[in-house]
């Protein structure tokens, strides 16, 4: 998919509290589970540029994405670097920045192209446990996915990647899946994070998506004819090694080569 101007439905400040302060810095480790709902706004026909808009959509911001599990620092019975009280209560929500690789849509989207590096401060922050005060993540990097590239012919079983998206095509729709790296932060504390953001477009197949981003410009929803709700996503955060440095393509360059090798693509299929 092309990561165009992609905004994701954006985080918000820290309501204004002030995080406590720790004596000694200490290395945040566990896992942390969200859940939400995201569009992925075209801005324009083959420019590969989109918003990713967590809902509800617009205005740079979107709603709070609702935490569903975690473990490590952020779970009960924590030991050792711990978030303290009984860690984030399961329902706990949190507000998410809106992301975009099109300068022109920043503001009210954070820009945040792939393929380099980044710093974006607070993706996520305002979190509504009293416990989790000053937690906050700053975004570091988008990485590039590493596969064949998407021609818009693949089929059911099929998978291929496009800039920073995976897509795997399934009997129930399409299956898509964006990574990001960063550190969440509360005080002195600090953890190096990969996050994993995957929703599906139902009954959408390769061919409609990719006749939306090169041709027709519309957006990515879910709902009738795929236009109009946004798809529920899962959001998975553990810790990770800092990752080498990419040797892909920009997303900008990269969206472009690879739309034009559809077209060739698709112009010798519709010839044989």
């Amino acid at each position: 998919m092309k990561w165009s101007s992609v905004v994701i439905g954006s985080v918000v400040a820290l309501l204004g509290l002030t995080a406590p302060m720790t004596t000694t810095a200490g290395t945040i480790v566990g896992h942390v589970n969200m859940a939400g709902a995201v569009t992925y706004d075209t801005r324009g026909a083959g420019t590969g540029l989109a918003v990713l808009d967590v809902a509800p959509t617009g205005g740079g911001t979107g709603s709070v994405v609702e935490l569903l599990a975690m473990s490590g620092f952020f779970g009960p019975g924590c030991v050792g670097t711990c978030l303290g009280g009984d860690g984030l209560t399961l329902g706990t929500f949190a507000t998410m920045l809106d992301l975009t690789n099109d300068a022109t849509a920043a503001p009210p989207a954070t820009y945040a192209p792939s393929g380099v590096p980044i710093a974006v401060a607070n993706l996520f922050s305002a979190f509504t446990d009293p416990d989790a005060v000053g937690l906050h993540f700053n975004l570091t990097n988008i990485p590039n996915q590493v596969g064949a590239a998407c021609t818009g012919l693949e089929n059911v079983g099929d998978s291929c990647v496009e800039g920073p998206f995976s897509i795997l095509g399934t009997n129930q729709g399409l299956r898509i899946n964006f990574d990001f790296f960063g550190n969440f932060i509360r005080g002195g504390d600090s953890g190096f994070y990969r996050g994993s953001l995957a929703w599906t477009v139902g009954g959408m197949t390769f061919a409609t998506l990719f006749n939306r981003l090169d041709v027709t410009g519309q957006d990515i929803l879910c709902g009738v004819n795929n236009l109009t709700d946004a798809c529920s996503f899962d959001l998975n955060l553990d810790p990770s090694a800092v990752p080498e440095p990419a040797s892909l393509l920009t997303f900008g360059a990269g969206a472009a080569l690879l739309a034009a090798l559809r077209r060739r693509q698709a112009a010798k299929a519709s010839k044989a």
